[in-house]
């Protein structure tokens, strides 16, 4: 059994990037991946103990990591012009039918629930505000009879990066590339972290 720790893969990024990147990408999906499963468990869980729609939100949403923290400014108008921005008026919701499953989707400003809509009702799962990751486009998609929504609190906008805009990024700023998706994985890892918790609280 290989067994790499947070040290060696910061020795990673530094000696080779571009192998880096790819290994956080990696690893970002499956947190992804997890993440979406025990949203999908705390929904399961609510329907069946008949609480579904009930305010839990008083109990969790902390503030995560801000993606761009450890990015220095010109490198975060990098990052930003390599991809594209969604505005949002207060109360609007994302369509994620007109959007990429493959591309991720970050907070630049405002503040957005995600929420699942089932047989007309909603239930809350987080809160995201400016800096934060919300959640890869994939994870929008409707299932079942019930979908997942963002619905803007505030005026916000989002960053919507696209596999393309990734792999575009990662040839120009490789270094670049290797620092966030690292971020990536440390923020998704926190967030699959507040899901599990979350989930506690509806079986």
């Amino acid at each position: 059994m290989l067994v790499i720790n947070h040290d060696s893969l910061i020795r990673l990024r530094k000696r080779n990037p571009k192998i880096a990147a790819k290994l956080f990408l990696n690893l970002a999906m499956r947190l992804e991946n997890s993440y979406r499963q025990t949203n999908q468990k705390i929904l399961d869980g609510l329907v069946k103990s008949e609480n579904f729609g009930t305010d839990l939100k008083g109990r969790f949403n902390r503030k995560f990591t801000d993606l761009f923290s450890d990015i220095s400014e010109k490198n975060q108008k990098k990052w930003i012009q390599s991809s594209t921005r969604i505005p949002m008026t207060a109360e609007g919701i994302l369509d994620a039918i007109e959007l990429d499953q493959n591309s991720w989707l970050i907070m630049l400003s405002g503040k957005i629930e995600i929420r699942c809509f089932r047989e007309g009702s909603y239930q809350q799962l987080a809160i995201r505000n400016a800096g934060d990751l919300l959640c890869r486009a994939e994870m929008l998609v409707p299932t079942g009879d019930s979908k997942i929504e963002l619905h803007a609190l505030e005026a916000s906008e989002i960053l919507c990066v696209t596999a393309e805009q990734l792999e575009m990024l990662q040839r120009k700023e490789v270094r670049l590339t290797a620092q966030w998706t690292e971020e990536l994985v440390c923020v998704l890892s926190d967030q699959v972290e507040e899901a599990n918790t979350y989930l506690k609280f509806t079986v």
